[in-house]
């Protein structure tokens, strides 16, 4: 079964939701078959509270400008950031380092597909212990081509903006 990716605007800090004293955060979600992947993970990552405050890889606002180091994994044009290869999902919306905790997954290319699996919640500082790989999530198999267009409107709406 092939799986379908959209991206959805997300808002996180803002001030109507009295979160003072955090971030603002704009970013694209992972929609997967029409579901928040965010919320899929939460559901089964229940003693993982820092997960409800995480944000996906894609922020529209990080001060550093585009993040490519992010980007660039998602879409095999740059090696994962991790010794072991995963790849940076989510990550602490403060910072964006994967030092604060975040969710990570193992990505796998072939000709046709992208493949999204093992799941699992991870530091930078730490192996990750194969044992928290989150049971009822993934594997997640995208058309390749399909993958690639829905997370180039990422890199585009960077582009726009930096032009504009």
């Amino acid at each position: 079964m092939v799986n379908s990716l959209t991206l959805v605007e997300q808002v996180r800090g803002d001030v109507d939701e009295g979160t003072v004293g955090r971030s603002r955060r704009e970013y694209l979600d992972f929609i997967v078959d029409g579901e928040s992947l965010r919320d899929r993970l939460a559901a089964v990552l229940e003693d993982a509270p820092t997960l409800v405050d995480c944000v996906p890889v894609l922020v529209l606002n990080w001060p550093i400008g585009f993040p490519a180091a992010d980007y660039g994994p998602l879409i095999g044009e740059l090696p994962s950031p991790l010794d072991d290869g995963r790849v940076p999902l989510y990550v602490c919306p403060e910072c964006g380092d994967l030092g604060c905790g975040g969710v990570t997954a193992v990505i796998e290319r072939t000709e046709d597909t992208v493949v999204w699996r093992d799941f699992g919640y991870q530091n930078d500082y730490e192996p990750f212990d194969p044992g928290d790989i989150l049971t009822g999530v993934g594997p997640i198999v995208f058309d390749r081509q399909a993958y690639e267009d829905v997370l180039a409107q990422f890199r585009d709406r960077w582009q726009a903006e930096d032009s504009g």
